[in-house]
């Protein structure tokens, strides 16, 4: 665990915390191979209505007709499971953030001396560790969760 600099701003703040991300490279491919099949079940679903329309309603072919349905809860049925495997991995990963970045201050809050206690109140230092943190951690996860996922949509 690298400890991050006081008074990050913008993007060398972001990427102090994907730097901590970044830290749980398993689960991380594991979203990503996630997104990857959601982006891809996005495109296989509109690749599947053309033989819906074409055959199935316009030439009313019998077997397609029976086959399109059990096709579109198959690939439904993939979609979901990408789905869990993005949201549970992007969620550890944020769990580890969130935890990496409260050890952190706890270690600060340890250095820090008595006149710095006194300028802060206790709530402001529980709203850190309790909101702050988890705002910046959902932040991190979502916005890099829509960045890769859209990006893989687009392509």
């Amino acid at each position: 665990m690298k400890p991050i600099e006081g008074n990050l701003t913008g993007f060398k703040a972001y990427r102090a915390l994907l730097s901590l991300a970044f830290e749980h490279k398993l689960y991380f491919l594991l979203a990503f191979i996630g997104m990857i099949i959601f982006a891809a079940t996005d495109a296989a679903f509109a690749y599947m209505m053309k033989p819906l329309m074409d055959e199935g309603f316009i030439d009313r072919d019998p077997k397609i007709i029976k086959l399109i349905p059990f096709a579109i809860v198959a690939l439904f049925m993939v979609r979901m499971v990408a789905v869990f495997l993005r949201s549970y991995c992007m969620s550890y990963i944020g769990r580890h953030v969130i935890n990496t970045l409260r050890r952190m201050m706890f270690e600060k809050l340890l250095t820090m001396t008595s006149d710095e206690y006194d300028q802060s109140s206790s709530a402001s230092i529980v709203a850190r560790f309790s909101y702050d943190v988890e705002q910046v951690s959902k932040a991190v996860s979502s916005s890099l969760t829509a960045f890769i996922q859209d990006s893989l949509r687009i392509i």
